[in-house]
């Protein structure tokens, strides 16, 4: 029994699906950093829509004049 293990791109019977020869191949990909996919998560999170901006501002500003007790 001869088996072929490298196979000629074009000489099969079959084709393969989204080989990548066409422009089409490639449309499902995003150009989104690992750093944009976690930005759209966090602000898809209820929990981060809970956070009150502008206290969280008035703290952090306190905190940096050592206004308040470190936590």
């Amino acid at each position: 029994m001869n088996s072929v293990k490298d196979v000629a791109r074009g000489t099969a019977n079959c084709d393969v699906l989204q080989e990548g020869n066409a422009p089409a191949d490639h449309s499902h990909h995003l150009r989104a950093t690992p750093l944009d996919t976690k930005r759209k998560e966090v602000e898809g999170d209820p929990q981060y829509k809970a956070v009150d901006k502008g206290r969280e501002k008035r703290t952090t500003a306190k905190r940096r004049a050592k206004d308040v007790r470190p936590l």
